[in-house]
């Protein structure tokens, strides 16, 4: 087991802050409306700080929207391994994922916003890591 020191620790939370309040913030004004300032104040911390930890609008928007599918899953497979048998985990797996993607309100605002953000090639590689091909196209229709 190691043991984290004070400094990789607060880079971590610092990380964490951006990156909810990013999410927040993108959710609420969409991507185009959002600056790096928006997210700083919303985090409570510089604009540097958020330039230290993503490049740029388009790299913190892809680390939000993979860090909630991350979130996501782990959901789904938490919700699916509290059955033992096939049906009822897939039904809790689906309630899960459906929650998740369609009654917040936020990440569904993510998921309609990041077929947009990535380039053609770069939204089938999303569709087939973080999505499904049918539902993607729902998505950005």
């Amino acid at each position: 087991m190691t043991v984290k020191g004070r400094r990789a620790e607060y880079k971590e939370l610092t990380r964490s802050a951006v990156l909810d309040a990013a999410a927040a913030l993108f959710a609420d004004q969409g991507f185009t409306a959002t600056t790096i300032d928006d997210v700083a104040q919303a985090a409570r911390v510089s604009k540097g700080t958020v330039y230290y930890h993503f490049t740029d609008k388009a790299h913190l928007f892809e680390a939000v929207f993979r860090d909630r599918q991350e979130r996501l899953a782990e959901d789904v497979a938490a919700a699916a391994m509290r059955h033992d048998r096939p049906w009822p985990r897939l039904d809790a797996a689906l309630d899960a994922y459906l929650e998740g993607t369609v009654t917040d309100a936020a990440h569904r605002s993510l998921l309609q916003q990041a077929p947009r953000r990535w380039a053609p090639s770069a939204a089938g590689n999303w569709t087939n890591r973080w999505g499904c091909p049918r539902c993607s196209r729902s998505l950005t229709a």
